[in-house]
């Protein structure tokens, strides 16, 4: 009998890589993320490839959806991203509420 694992979506990796990498960067107040394949990969316990890994990272729908300008991307000596870099935009994190300080 065959091994066989449930396929996951771009869309869901998207959100992984989102929940686990850029959100905590943005709630430091961080101005860009480093996210590197490999990582992303080991994180999984290597259940995906590093070409569906890139494939995310690269693509606008992921870079559109979480608002990520890519800013960067380090190569391996074969030319494949080994690691993308994001500058993260929108508000930091408690910019609301110093807004409302000032304003009263």
């Amino acid at each position: 009998m065959q091994n066989f694992r449930a396929v996951v979506s771009a869309d869901y990796l998207g959100k992984y890589i989102h929940d686990t990498y850029v959100r905590p960067a943005r709630e430091r107040g961080d101005r860009v993320v480093t996210i590197r394949v490999r990582e992303v990969c080991q994180a999984l316990s290597h259940g995906y490839s590093e070409n569906l890994v890139r494939g995310v990272l690269g693509s606008m729908k992921f870079r559109n959806a979480y608002r990520l300008p890519l800013v960067a991307a380090d190569e391996h000596a074969d030319g494949r991203p080994a690691a993308f870099m994001f500058k993260l935009q929108g508000r930091r994190a408690g910019s609301s509420l110093r807004r409302w300080i000032l304003a009263v």
